[in-house]
């Protein structure tokens, strides 16, 4: 095969036509999963990379989400977060400045939001949701591993797939090599729970200078996670 130069941007090799076609619908839906330049805003495929431009829609922001956080979540997340900015008129004018996974959570970090704006909020709902979501499958209620220390969250079938082995085989595995596979029991996390959280509990104070705590319910949005998880699987 031949080597592939990374002066190109890497989408560029593996989405197809029909591929495109999708993440351009996806744009005119969710504006903000265009790639932009955090420095002058400008679309990413309209900038030159070694004299030639990005073909348009080959990837969008929602290719830098792990691959189960956006089958669990994406869509639920971003629906909720149109909604939101319809009402505040900010739609196109909102912008995604990173977004990756941190400490075994998704970590979206927004531009400039209105006051009104609740898009913060919802951000932080599924931030701390995805603490229990497959980050390779996105199968939901799942353990947090210190998994070589990397804080991650892993579904046991994803992890020993991760390790290039069926579970079935560690036995085998280990006579044949003189390796022994770790079991995926030894880097759950101590006391850390299997179960996606029911709230989001905080600590701010008012513009007087007074302590609360506020608590968002998330247990209508771990629900519909669990319930789009079963029609796909079962």
């Amino acid at each position: 095969m031949k080597h592939r130069t990374k002066k190109k941007h890497i989408h560029q090799y593996w989405t197809t036509k029909k591929q495109r076609e999708k993440n351009k619908t996806l744009c005119k839906r969710y504006p903000f999963l265009i790639p932009r330049s955090v420095w002058t805003d400008k679309i990413i495929w309209d900038m030159k990379w070694n004299g030639k431009k990005d073909k348009a829609y080959n990837y969008t922001l929602a290719d830098d989400f792990p691959t189960g956080w956006w089958k669990a979540f994406g869509i639920q997340l971003c629906e909720e977060l149109r909604e939101d900015l319809i009402k505040c008129n900010y739609l196109y004018q909102f912008r995604f400045e990173q977004v990756k996974s941190k400490y075994g959570q998704l970590r979206v970090y927004p531009g400039s939001l209105p006051k009104e704006s609740n898009a913060w909020d919802i951000i932080e709902d599924y931030s701390k949701l995805s603490e229990n979501i497959c980050e390779h499958c996105g199968k939901p209620d799942q353990h947090i591993l210190n998994y070589r220390g990397w804080i991650i969250c892993l579904c046991e079938r994803c992890y020993y797939k991760a390790e290039g082995i069926k579970k079935k085989n560690i036995q085998k595995y280990s006579r044949k090599n003189g390796y022994c596979i770790p079991s995926y029991e030894s880097y759950i996390i101590k006391d850390a729970k299997n179960r996606m959280a029911d709230e989001r509990t905080i600590t701010r104070y008012t513009p007087g200078g007074v302590e609360e705590t506020v608590t968002y319910d998330l247990r209508a949005k771990a629900e519909a996670i669990r319930i789009r998880w079963r029609k796909i699987h079962e």
